[in-house]
């Protein structure tokens, strides 16, 4: 028996018919590396009281000169305790 190459076989059941779709084992295989920005460190902490880091037009040079980069929880935490709620949007 032969098929022809534009031709598209039939499920030999109903059950085949609702089946659901396979996925590949390329999106089962592969882990969601955990972001280093997921949990608060010590460094984070300090981050958060540092008032240097939350000054708008300060915390940008501060940053600049010292290399130090603020996690976006840090960011959330520190606007939040020196701005109250509208520090937190």
């Amino acid at each position: 028996m032969s098929i022809a190459p534009n031709a598209v076989p039939k499920p030999s059941s109903a059950a085949a018919m609702v089946a659901a779709p396979q996925t590949s084992n390329l999106y089962r295989e592969q882990a969601i590396p955990e972001s280093p920005q997921s949990s608060l460190s010590f460094w984070d902490l300090l981050d958060v009281i540092n008032p240097l880091q939350h000054i708008p037009v300060v915390g940008t040079i501060y940053r600049a000169l010292t290399g130090d980069e603020i996690s976006t929880p840090a960011r959330v935490a520190g606007g939040t305790l020196y701005g109250g709620v509208v520090g937190f949007a």
